[in-house]
């Protein structure tokens, strides 16, 4: 099956220049997602991982725990305007602009829309700190001080009820062209304000229960000319 010809999202593969993807001829990737309400023995952890190879391929592999059972999520091929996407049943072909691809897609550090929820190019009069991170030069953004001035808040965060969720957001930036490297965002609070502040309640919790989240993604592995980026076998 041929996927057919459709045009992914705008700026997709137009990269900004905030993003890796505008700047590296290769990379790994992976996003660490940890939540739940402090009453629970166990938290839900995820990833999603995978590589990018300029200037547009990229792989996506989600995984999952609760309870100590490991648990794969989707996995998502993108090469231009065409996707691959197995959920569970095999490989099937599709097109970038496939609901189901940009819903998997979402959390994906190889995808350059990911970098727009973090506001990255709205700090730039805050006052960062030299440091290194994953062996490039980069700066360092403490920038839960500075929340209240931000605009394209993490998560299209809003208000001061929402802001006060948040105990640490900290980006990387690399020292040269300001392209993103990390990032590092917790919350705490109650778990009604967070089943209010993402839309869903996954927990039976009790009122005043404590919830807790963490967030981290990486670009390491930079320029690496052994990654490649193939459509997956049948």
């Amino acid at each position: 099956m041929t996927p057919s010809q459709a045009s992914p999202p705008a700026g997709a593969f137009d990269p900004p220049p905030y993003s890796p993807n505008a700047h590296l001829d290769s990379f790994r990737h992976t996003v660490e997602i940890t939540f739940g309400p402090e009453s629970l023995e166990s938290s839900i952890s995820g990833s999603i991982s995978g590589d990018f190879q300029a200037p547009d391929r990229f792989t996506c592999s989600e995984q999952f725990s609760f309870g100590g059972l490991a648990f794969t999520g989707d996995k998502v091929v993108v090469i231009g305007n065409e996707a691959w996407m197995d959920t569970g049943g095999g490989w099937s072909a599709t097109t970038i602009d496939d609901p189901a691809v940009l819903d998997a897609i979402d959390s994906c550090a190889a995808w350059p829309v990911f970098w727009e929820d973090f506001g990255v190019v709205t700090f730039q009069d805050v006052e960062g700190q030299a440091d290194e991170r994953n062996g490039v030069p980069a700066v360092r953004y403490d920038l839960k001080e500075v929340l209240d001035v931000l605009e394209g808040l993490p998560l299209r965060i809003s208000g001061s009820d929402q802001l006060s969720l948040i105990e640490e957001f900290t980006l990387w930036t690399a020292d040269e062209d300001q392209w993103m490297l990390a990032l590092a965002l917790d919350f705490a609070g109650d778990a009604e304000d967070f089943a209010e502040l993402m839309d869903t309640d996954v927990f039976d919790t009790n009122e005043g229960d404590q919830f807790k989240m963490t967030m981290s993604a990486e670009i390491f592995d930079l320029n690496n000319p052994d990654i490649r980026v193939s459509p997956p076998s049948p």
